[in-house]
């Protein structure tokens, strides 16, 4: 079985005993990291000590290191520092604690009557808090724990826009607006601005990761487009398509004549009889918090064919930035509401959903950003 600590942190008010994991003694706090999670422990210009965990890189500009921006940064605010980073990381200082702009690593966290937790897994949140699982999310719709709900009695999970401080009480959640107002660009600049991003982030993924880059290639314009970006970084790379139950006639031959045509190496991972073994394997691993796409390459043994030390590259965030939704739900509050109830039953009748998309509902009320799109 995978150990539910394998490239997780815990980070604690009190001492804990945590198998495969190396302890960090901070100010007041503990901290745990599995021995395969990356950890920087570097200081600003003025003095001050930030921990990176996981894999962060800069968009701003190719050879550059997030070490860098750490060096260099005086501020008061240490967002302004990783407001270019891209990947799954974790930054943290003696105060506060925020993660990647996508919560690819995410942020799980409670209060108990010892004192407080916060980790990047669910399962390892119930193993410490001594709570359960409310159950497996379902593995069609929304085949995800919405956040700021969590799949373990008790826990929360942070939201993109949010950051925990210490306090000496416990934990404070807070706003985290870093994202910048761009509407005085033009359509062409803004492009140009995301094409930049996009060609630097691949570029020093190559250049700092020590790892192969593996790009995840449907026949849809997100990963083409991805796949473009790659074409202009000049980094090597290769790519892949996962089979699956749903999978379209062009997501089974794009792909191979698109690398076909480059000169790049594509594989095509048929999937093979699900071991119900591995999907439960899976399953402790995410404490029941994921069960859609993954679960199934994972439990059909579709994963194995990647090599060991690839970083994958996946596009399932262009959609933040087109309006394809609206077919679904409104632009304002009410009609999002409405037409998002509608489309997934599970934000009616599954209470766990309900109930967190109601708390990102009056998240969204309180901390309003004009300049992005509901």
């Amino acid at each position: 079985m995978t150990d539910i600590a394998r490239r997780q942190y815990v980070l604690s008010s009190c001492p804990l005993s945590l198998e495969d994991m190396q302890e960090h003694k901070l100010t007041g706090k503990y901290l745990y990291t599995h021995r395969e999670l990356n950890m920087g422990t570097w200081h600003t210009a003025n003095g001050m000590q930030v921990i990176v965990l996981g894999n962060a890189f800069c968009t701003d500009k190719a050879g550059k290191c997030p070490q860098e921006d750490i060096a260099g940064f005086a501020g008061e605010d240490i967002v302004d520092a990783t407001r270019y980073w891209t990947g799954r990381w974790t930054l943290l200082t003696d105060k506060e604690l925020l993660n990647d702009a996508a919560g690819l690593m995410g942020v799980y966290y409670a209060e108990h009557e010892n004192g407080w937790v916060v980790t990047s897994s669910p399962a390892l949140l119930a193993k410490v808090t001594g709570e359960n699982s409310r159950g497996v999310v379902k593995a069609e719709g929304i085949s995800w724990q919405i956040v700021p709900g969590c799949v373990v009695e008790g826990g929360k999970s942070l939201l993109c826009t949010q950051r925990l401080y210490f306090t000496e009480t416990g934990l404070l959640t807070t706003p985290n607006n870093w994202i910048q107002d761009r509407r005085s660009l033009s359509t062409e600049e803004k492009c140009q601005a995301v094409a930049d991003m996009l060609v630097n982030s691949l570029k020093n993924i190559q250049a700092y990761s020590g790892r192969e880059i593996l790009l995840a290639l449907t026949g849809g314009k997100d990963s083409r487009v991805t796949f473009a970006a790659l074409m202009k970084s000049g980094v090597p790379f290769s790519t892949y398509t996962a089979q699956h139950g749903n999978i379209s006639s062009a997501d089974k031959t794009v792909p191979k004549r698109l690398a076909k045509m480059f000169g790049v190496s594509h594989q095509y991972i048929e999937a093979g009889k699900t071991d119900k073994s591995r999907l439960l394997d899976y399953i402790r691993f995410t404490a029941g918090n994921s069960n859609g796409a993954d679960a199934q390459f994972f439990a059909r043994g579709q994963f194995d064919t990647l090599p060991e030390n690839a970083v994958v590259i996946r596009s399932g965030l262009y959609e933040a930035g087109q309006t394809y939704v609206r077919r679904i739900a409104g632009a304002d509050l009410g009609g999002f509401v409405k037409g998002m109830t509608g489309y997934y039953s599970q934000l009616t009748t599954d209470p766990a959903q309900k109930e967190a998309f109601s708390q990102w509902l009056v998240n969204a009320k309180e901390n309003p950003l004009e300049h992005i799109d509901l």
